[in-house]
């Protein structure tokens, strides 16, 4: 009697044992354990790319083709997208008139362009251009003439945290023979999309000016809160 009460028991402990594992393997090949891991604000546990500010070497802009004008600022950083340059040069030409009565009659000619290239440190790749400039017709002495970048409005950011550095500037274009509001426009680059906010400068002294037009799309709204904030900053007067 006590054998086959024995038996039974071990006989028993099988199944159980059996069942247990069985249901062990339902568990681990559940659709479940395919589901990404998220924190408690449900985003992944991805590592977020942070955006490395490296020094820019000048004699770069010399292995780079396609460069025209005189360099006035380069940047350099490490993101998503590997390494970039942002690089900004200005460049001015005059074309006398043929009929003009006396030397300093003509068309002047300013160019400012900003290139941003990505890639590795060996081979670079034009991602975009953003290029103005070309005023002409104020080569008659009374007339001012000048197009430039704000040089303190330059900033490289990552304001949505996607990975992707934002290049933020902002440069004017004058041709003017009297105190009047000035044509500024300010971009932001971010990985080969761009955005703008275009307009012109307030002017304190006459009361003028201060208009702009929004062209940053569906961008995240860091972008445009950050564009703003720029813009408001260094147009408040003429350059």
């Amino acid at each position: 009697m006590k054998r086959i009460l024995l038996v039974m028991l071990v006989f028993a402990s099988m199944i159980l044992f059996s069942c247990k594992n069985e249901s062990a393997n339902d568990e681990n090949n559940s659709s479940d354990n395919n589901t990404e891991v998220t924190d408690n604000n449900g985003k992944t546990n991805e590592p977020s790319v942070e955006i490395e500010m490296l020094e820019f070497d000048p004699s770069i802009v010399n292995k780079l083709s396609g460069i025209k004008g005189a360099l006035q600022y380069g940047y350099k950083w490490k993101d998503k997208a590997g390494y970039n340059l942002l690089i900004f040069t200005r460049a001015t030409a005059f074309k006398q008139w043929e009929d003009a009565d006396y030397d300093g009659m003509g068309d002047n000619f300013v160019y400012l362009k900003v290139y941003h290239f990505s890639g590795t440190e060996e081979s670079y790749s034009l991602v975009r251009l953003v290029q103005d400039g070309e005023t002409e017709g104020c080569g008659d002495p009374p007339f001012a003439i000048d197009c430039d970048f704000y040089d303190k409005s330059i900033s490289i950011t990552d304001l949505d945290k996607d990975g992707y550095a934002e290049a933020t500037f902002m440069y004017y274009i004058l041709c003017a023979s009297e105190i009047t509001p000035v044509p500024t426009k300010l971009i932001m680059i971010e990985n080969g999309e761009k955005y703008a906010i275009r307009g012109d400068s307030y002017l304190m002294e006459i009361k003028m000016g201060g208009e702009k037009d929004i062209d940053f799309g569906n961008a995240p709204d860091q972008l445009l809160d950050f564009a703003s904030q720029t813009w408001d900053k260094f147009c408040a007067s003429k350059p």
